[in-house]
């Protein structure tokens, strides 16, 4: 639908070649390099919502040297995995969310052509309660 308008991470711009197995990313037959670090606490409410006690977070740093944090709800099982390498063409980017394991992204909607692009967040808002309590030291997802 041409009025549904999505915010997703730019992972790479074609050409290029991704794959995803078992949670690990691939770009162009190179596993994108990823750090465990702090598990994730979700609030009661989003337990309520079907999230665990803790998730684990890792830091993916892309070929670019950007990098971001990724949240793994089911661990390393590959529930939205990729079930094959995905050419991604030339003016067009490959985008994939933070949450891995509750995304609506370019795994189901394919890459995104450069003319589709509205322009890039500088920031977010979401709930309070999304951001984690800084007196306990919890980070946002």
């Amino acid at each position: 639908d041409s009025h549904i308008q999505l915010i997703g991470r730019v992972i790479v711009k074609g050409p290029a070649i991704i794959d995803l197995k078992n949670g690990q990313l691939m770009i162009n037959g190179d596993p994108v390099t990823r750090t465990a670090i702090k598990p994730f606490f979700p609030t009661d409410r989003l337990q309520k919502a079907g999230y665990p006690p803790h998730v684990a977070q890792m830091r993916e740093t892309l070929p670019n040297g950007k990098s971001h944090r990724i949240i793994k709800l089911l661990g390393e099982v590959g529930l939205y995995d990729i079930s094959g390498p995905i050419a991604v063409p030339e003016k067009t980017v490959f985008i994939l969310h933070d949450n891995r394991d509750r995304a609506f992204d370019s795994r189901i909607f394919g890459p995104v052509p450069f003319q589709n692009i509205l322009g890039e967040p500088h920031f977010f808002t979401a709930p309070a309660e999304r951001f984690g309590d800084p007196l306990r030291g919890d980070d946002h997802p």
